[in-house]
C-alpha cells in the first residue's frame, strides 16, 4: 500500500492517521509512503513508532498497486488527479481514495 501526497512534516497527517488506526497485522502490510514533496522524499522514512518500524517514503512514481490515496479533496489545483492519470490507474482496482 502506498499513500502519497502529505499535509505536513512526515508523509501526510491523513496518511498516518489512516496508518495508525490500522492494526498491527495490517500495519505490517503497508510496504511505503510515498509524496511529492521534496522535504518528505529527502526525509526518506516514516517512523511512526521508532522502536519498532521505519517505513520507506518514496516518489508517487514508485508506488505499486494496490494503493491507499489518502488526499483531502481540491487541495492539489488538480495535479494529484493528473499524477494517477499519469499513472495509468484505475480506481476501485489499483487503488481506493481514502479522504
Amino acid at each position: 500500500m502506498g499513500v502519497p501526497y502529505g499535509a505536513d512534516r512526515n508523509a501526510g497527517k491523513e496518511g498516518r492517521r489512516l496508518y495508525k488506526s490500522l492494526s498491527s497485522n495490517h500495519q505490517s502490510k503497508v510496504i511505503a509512503f510515498c509524496d511529492v514533496d521534496d522535504k518528505k522524499l529527502a526525509q526518506g522514512v516514516y517512523e511512526p513508532y521508532p522502536e519498532k518500524r521505519r517505513i520507506p517514503i518514496v516518489h508517487f512514481t514508485e508506488a505499486k498497486p494496490p494503493l491507499i490515496l489518502c488526499v483531502k479533496g481540491d487541495l492539489t489545483g488538480g495535479q494529484f488527479e493528473a499524477n494517477i492519470a499519469s499513472l495509468n490507474l484505475q480506481e476501485g482496482h489499483d487503488f481506493i481514495h481514502f479522504s
